[in-house]
C-alpha cells in the first residue's frame, strides 16, 4: 500500500538528487543481522558498530566494527521519507560507496523503515532487499537487514549544565502542539526541524524577555531566550520571537 516513485536523472539529463533533511538524527550505537537466505552468519552481536547523520544532516553513515564478517563502512544519502503505519517512518536511500574489486554487488537505491521504542529509548531500522519498500521489509523490527540502534548522549558543557538546570521557563498554551517543522510541548519543550540547513534542534524555553517592539503590522511579539542543542553534540542559547496572528 506504501510506493514512492523518484527521479535520479533530470529532464536536460543530469542528476536531479539533491540534498534532503534526514529524519534519523544523532549518533547510535547498534547491532545488526541479515536475513538474506543462506547459512552465513553476518551478524554484529555487541553495540560497538556506529550510526552517524552527523555533521551532515542529510547523510547516514554505518561503520561495521567488532561484526562476525570484516569492518565495513556504508553511507547512504536520504532521498525522502514519508509517514507509514503504527508510527513507523519509510526513508528512501541512496548508497554512495559502490562496491569494491572482489566484493558482492548490491543496490545502489534501497528503502527502509524507522521507529523509536519510548520504552526502550532505542530506535529500530529495517532495509529492504532492493529499491521498492515491499520486497522483504515488513516493520521497522522485520527486514532484510535490522539495525537495533542505541542513541549515544552527547555531554554537555559545564557551563550550560549550571543554567540549564536552575532556569527553565513555560510556553503559553496557544504555542503548544505541532506545527510545521516545530513541536512544542509541555514544561518549555520544543523540537524545530530545519530542513533547509538539514538540522533537528531540541530544547527548552529559559526565560521570557521584554516584550518586543511593534512589527510593520502593529502586532506585538512574544520572546524567549531559549537553550539549544542537536544530536550531533552542539549547544547554544538563541532568542526566538512568536508571534500570533
Amino acid at each position: 500500500p506504501y510506493t514512492r516513485g523518484f527521479r535520479f536523472r533530470s529532464f536536460t539529463g543530469g542528476s536531479a538528487i539533491t540534498r534532503t533533511y534526514c529524519p534519523l538524527n544523532g549518533r547510535f550505537r547498534f547491532k545488526y543481522s541479515i536475513n538474506d537466505g543462506t547459512e552465513d552468519d553476518l551478524e554484529c552481536h555487541e553495540p560497538v558498530s556506529e550510526a552517524s547523520d552527523c555533521p551532515s544532516g542529510y547523510k547516514f553513515d554505518l561503520h561495521f566494527r567488532g561484526c562476525s564478517f570484516p569492518n565495513f563502512d556504508m553511507s547512504f544519502q536520504c532521498l525522502g521519507s514519508w509517514a507509514g503505519e503504527n508510527g513507523e517512518t519509510y526513508m528512501s536511500l541512496l548508497d554512495t560507496k559502490l562496491p569494491q574489486l572482489g566484493e558482492e554487488p548490491r543496490p545502489r537505491y534501497r528503502c527502509a523503515l524507522f521507529k523509536e521504542d519510548p520504552e526502550t529509548g532505542l530506535t529500530h531500522m529495517a532495509l529492504s532487499s532492493d529499491s521498492t519498500c515491499v520486497n522483504h521489509l515488513y516493520s521497522s523490527q522485520d527486514g532484510y537487514e535490522t539495525l537495533h540502534m542505541e542513541k549515544i548522549e552527547q555531554p554537555q558543557q559545564p557551563q550550560d549544565e549550571i543554567m540549564v538546570s536552575s532556569a527553565r521557563c513555560e510556553f503559553p498554551s496557544w504555542m503548544k502542539g505541532t506545527w510545521e517543522g516545530l513541536t512544542i510541548g509541555d514544561d518549555g519543550q520544543f523540537v524545530y526541524r530545519d530542513e533547509d540547513n538539514f538540522v533537528t534542534y531540541r530544547g527548552h524555553c529559559v526565560t521570557e524577555m521584554p516584550p518586543a517592539e511593534k512589527d510593520l503590522d502593529g502586532l506585538e511579539g512574544q520572546r524567549y531566550l531559549l537553550f539549544v542543542s542537536t544530536d550531533c553534540g552542539t549547544t547554544s542559547y538563541s532568542c526566538a520571537l512568536f508571534q500570533r496572528r
